[in-house]
């Protein structure tokens, strides 16, 4: 039985102000963690922009010692996750359309980033146990962290 499910895509998120009243938080491993205010921007009417920010746990690393996924290749994000409980999926060619077998054999949450550092949302369609497809609006390249 197919289901689909709008989600966020991420497992915790808050303010940087929010994130360094926690100094002794030690995000799980693979666990991602939104910083809702990471970049401000001033637009062309003057209005503040803010930009998300993704720091991925090791369940070993205070969050404050974690840098963000965009100060490091996206690939390198691997090491920090244990890949017999974290599946990750890397689409190398601009696709509007993800279909992704993992073989955790159950249904896991999904984090997408693209390969600028930036958390996306989508339409996860979770086709069994072992397969989900994700549908975005406009094709990209990045990874999806399953676990």
């Amino acid at each position: 039985m197919e289901q689909t499910l709008k989600s966020r895509f991420c497992l915790a998120r808050g303010t940087t102000e929010y994130w360094n009243s926690r100094p002794d938080f030690i995000p799980l491993l693979g666990e991602a963690v939104i910083y809702l205010d990471y970049k401000s921007e001033t637009d062309e009417s003057g209005n503040v922009v803010n930009y998300p920010g993704v720091k991925y746990g090791d369940g070993k690393t205070l969050l404050s010692d974690l840098k963000f996924a965009e100060d490091y290749p996206l690939l390198m994000l691997q090491r920090h996750i244990d890949e017999s409980k974290t599946y990750i999926y890397v689409q190398s060619e601009p696709a509007i359309s993800w279909t992704i077998v993992h073989n955790l054999d159950n249904y896991p949450t999904v984090t997408i980033v693209t390969n600028d550092g930036k958390v996306v949302e989508g339409d996860i369609t979770y086709v069994n146990r072992n397969m989900i497809k994700l549908d975005f609006t406009s094709p990209f390249t990045g990874a999806a962290y399953l676990n």
